[in-house]
């Protein structure tokens, strides 16, 4: 829960939202993915959970520490300023927009991508690329 969902809503339909959010939630038992994410349920609602736990991602940090000292093969970057992305390809991260975005800017700096693809075509991110002129950026 993010307080960006009250963002752009009129006085009266924010004030609606968290009279029904908390009546809702009040006395509640809520599973929270941090403790910051608590705080920020707490500052924004007056409906405090009955019960707040927190189920942080599980992180495996022998593998990562393994990982780390794993040789990779080199990655070409530009020798001069660059923006970098560095997640999974996927639907939900929305790098064809990103692409739209760095386009509409204008801005010469390099953009590089760094990740792996999942549930989106890569080719597709690729043409995307190719449609807007933006191969030597």
């Amino acid at each position: 829960m993010h307080s960006k969902w009250l963002a752009g809503s009129s006085f009266l339909t924010k004030k609606l939202k968290l009279i029904k959010f908390n009546s809702r939630y009040k006395n509640s038992k809520i599973v929270f993915c941090s403790k910051a994410a608590s705080d920020e349920y707490n500052k924004l609602f007056s409906s405090y959970p009955i019960s707040a736990k927190y189920a942080y991602n599980p992180f495996d940090f022998s593998s990562i520490e393994k990982l780390s000292n794993k040789k990779i093969e080199t990655l070409e970057l530009p020798n001069t300023p660059f923006f970098l992305h560095i997640g999974r390809f996927s639907k939900q991260k929305r790098q064809d927009h990103l692409i739209d975005m760095y386009s509409k800017s204008k801005i010469k700096t390099p953009l590089v991508f760094l990740g792996q693809s999942f549930d989106i075509d890569q080719k597709l991110l690729e043409e995307k690329v190719k449609q807007l002129n933006l191969q030597e950026q």
